[in-house]
């Protein structure tokens, strides 16, 4: 019985924790779009951006979540400046590389 109710609350601790985890990887304080912009067009080939950002409305909390992004550049950038772009968004705003486009 001892084990059970052991076993139960190592569950329950388990949950917690991960239900943690999740709340850390979600961005509050992410910049807005022109700010994106900025920080796109500070990395080396890029000259040009803009960037478009797809919402998913939370009716529950009644607030918007960053569920996508596009961004068109010019430049002389390669594919490892694409690179940088993919993973500064994603790890900005923690949406999947699936949920990012990019185009030159």
């Amino acid at each position: 019985m001892k084990k059970i109710l052991l076993i139960g609350a190592a569950m329950i601790l388990l949950l917690v924790l991960i239900g943690g985890i999740a709340e850390q990887e979600k961005k509050t304080d992410v910049p807005a779009g022109s700010e994106l912009e900025a920080l796109l067009a500070s990395l080396e080939g890029v000259d040009q951006v803009q960037v478009v950002f797809y919402y998913n409305k939370d009716t529950t909390a009644k607030k918007e979540e960053v569920n996508g992004i596009a961004v068109v550049y010019s430049g002389t950038a390669d594919a490892g400046t694409e690179k940088k772009m993919y993973e500064l968004i994603r790890s900005l705003y923690g949406i999947p590389y699936h949920r990012i486009y990019i185009s030159q």
